[in-house]
């Protein structure tokens, strides 16, 4: 046992953590030197999903809101005003997958 009594014995993947954040780390500082390409467009990948995530949940909490005051009001308009961000977050969720793009060919960039 390495620590005071009681304590869970060390275990290998206590440590291995750091290690696999540090070889990420070394891999992507590795990657930025040697094929800056598919860095940009990975990082704008992640800017554009992170984007999107945040319009649907804002969409879906919109839908959430309007169908409520509407059941609360009984309200048509408002009714047709949640359906419609509904509809709204659906199409923009099948966009999104239509626009996705496998990372496999995102590093298929062309050499100089």
């Amino acid at each position: 046992m390495n620590g005071p009594p009681g304590s869970r014995p060390d275990h290998p993947s206590d440590h291995s953590h750091h290690g696999m954040a540090d070889t990420l780390a070394d891999l992507e500082r590795g990657l930025r030197s040697t094929d800056a390409a598919f860095v940009h467009a990975f990082d704008t990948l992640e800017r554009r999903e992170a984007a999107a995530f945040a319009t649907m949940a804002s969409l879906l909490a919109l839908t959430t809101m309007l169908l409520a005051a509407g059941l609360a009001l009984l309200s048509p308009v408002l009714w047709m005003a949640g359906l419609a961000s509904f509809a709204s977050a659906v199409v923009l969720d099948q966009h999104g997958r239509r626009q996705a793009v496998p990372l496999v060919t995102v590093g298929r960039c062309p050499r100089d």
